[in-house]
């Protein structure tokens, strides 16, 4: 029994070092490609800096309800059906301020509706500054002079890739193909309100 714990002890040791050796090699990685494309100017950077974020939050079994979880995932996904508490939380607002907008348009005009921080991926940069800062990667990629070139891009990655049924109130959101520069959404509701079966938002950078 005593060697057999010793054995269970010893690999737990391995597999723990293991796990920070490749959390290393990722950040390097990521360093090192934050290096040569900040700002970043292809679809393919935003693609590949994703996909080793959300490696380094498999190896740290962390995060899995937090935007910057989803939004790794929708990347390289057609369709986005787990919707973390974060989403339904930010699908809520949109859909609220939709419904004052259609209901009593007059009284909401003027008003900052919540979709505009959903286009800049608020909630996402907030994330990511504390994530990089957390594991020594270099932040100047969502500061605010590089994120919005991260943000046109991201757009265009998730272009007809819907988010389905966020919310009860919600069928589908989904970014729609606009030109370069601008970004349109359309947010599909589950029953109507009013006469409207969906509302779009634009938005140019």
């Amino acid at each position: 029994m005593r060697m057999l714990i010793l054995i269970c002890g010893n690999f737990v040791k391995v597999l723990s070092d293991y796990n920070d050796m490749a959390r290393s090699e990722i950040v390097e990685k990521i360093n090192a490609h934050l290096a040569l494309h900040t700002p970043l100017t292809e679809e393919c950077h935003v693609v590949y800096l994703m996909v080793e974020i959300r490696k380094m939050l498999e190896h740290s079994k962390s995060l899995k309800s937090s935007p910057m979880t989803f939004y790794c995932d929708w990347v390289v996904h057609t369709a986005k059906d787990g919707i973390t508490d974060a989403i339904k939380l930010t699908m809520d607002e949109i859909y609220q301020s939709v419904r004052k907008q259609i209901l009593t348009p007059v009284h909401y005009r003027g008003q900052k509706m919540p979709v505009i921080d959903f286009f800049y991926f608020r909630s996402l940069q907030t994330e990511m500054r504390d994530f990089f800062a957390a594991h020594g990667l270099d932040a100047q990629m969502v500061e605010e002079r590089n994120w919005t070139a991260f943000t046109k891009l991201l757009v265009k990655i998730l272009e007809n890739q819907p988010i389905n049924k966020p919310i009860p109130e919600v069928s589908q959101f989904i970014f729609i193909p606009a030109a370069e520069g601008c970004c349109f959404g359309r947010m599909f509701f589950s029953e109507k309100i009013g006469k409207y079966d969906y509302f779009e938002f634009g938005n140019a950078y």
